[in-house]
């Protein structure tokens, strides 16, 4: 299996293709949700994706760019591969968009505009996913959750340096804490999840505007008796991404 990204939304660590290799496969940026997709031919973005987990750090090489084939579908193309790029562990997911679509700013518009989704592991040919595949795409999570639990903070702006350069961004910041009681083996306890995101970005960078972003996820179980907030043993996965090259 290898691992896909793309243009992802809150919490997105989700699906898995089967291929050669064993690495976890995400479809889309971890921790970004998205107020609006510009589908404009002739933009890229390349992104370094870096997840950390048990002390342990994976670094994704992230490329997206728009096009229009002979007919005017607009063609959203998205390679991930390990870091440095290694065109044999590449995967390649193609989406084709109905001509004119010019902006997506839902999943309903999402849906309505899509034409085709293919992938290809490696230098193998593309291929239609299963049903299971698309449906593991999360494709409803691509855009923000309205959700009545997650708060959401306006920061100020602020400079960020990155590879390609110095930008202005519009600070965001999402979080989100969830509870679930459980009955394990008899044993009353509680799941507790913790979520934040925070996204720079700017109206400079195509696509989605995403200049960096950083996701902090933490998960525990713990008796139903314990206090509120993150237990001490929680296990937390920190994944960050900036933006190294443009093109619009």
């Amino acid at each position: 299996m290898k691992r896909i990204i793309l243009i992802s939304a809150a919490s997105l660590l989700l699906a898995v293709l089967p291929a050669r290799s064993n690495a976890k496969v995400d479809f889309l940026l971890p921790g970004l949700g998205l107020d609006g997709v510009a589908l404009r031919p002739g933009s890229k973005v390349s992104y370094l994706v870096e997840s950390t987990a048990f002390g342990v750090t994976d670094s994704t090489l992230l490329n997206i760019s728009i096009d229009r084939d002979i007919n005017h579908s607009i063609l959203v193309s998205v390679v991930s591969s390990p870091y440095p790029f290694s065109s044999e562990d590449a995967v390649t997911v193609l989406l084709r968009f109905a001509p004119g679509t010019v902006e997506i700013r839902d999943a309903a518009r999402f849906h309505s505009a899509l034409e085709e989704i293919l992938v290809k592991e490696g230098e193998q040919d593309f291929r239609r996913p299963t049903d299971k595949e698309i449906k593991d795409f999360g494709i409803d999570d691509l855009f923000i959750p309205r959700s009545s639990g997650m708060k959401v903070v306006v920061g100020d702006s602020a400079v960020v340096e990155t590879p390609s350069g110095t930008f202005y961004c519009q600070v965001a910041s999402y979080s989100e804490h969830k509870e679930e009681l459980l009955n394990l083996g008899g044993v009353r306890a509680k799941k507790v999840e913790e979520v934040k995101t925070t996204i720079w970005q700017s109206n400079d960078v195509p696509i989605f505007h995403l200049v960096k972003s950083r996701l902090e996820r933490a998960k525990s179980i713990s008796s139903d008796s314990e206090a509120k907030g993150r237990p001490a043993g929680a296990d937390v996965t920190i994944t960050r991404a900036i933006l190294i090259s443009f093109s619009k």
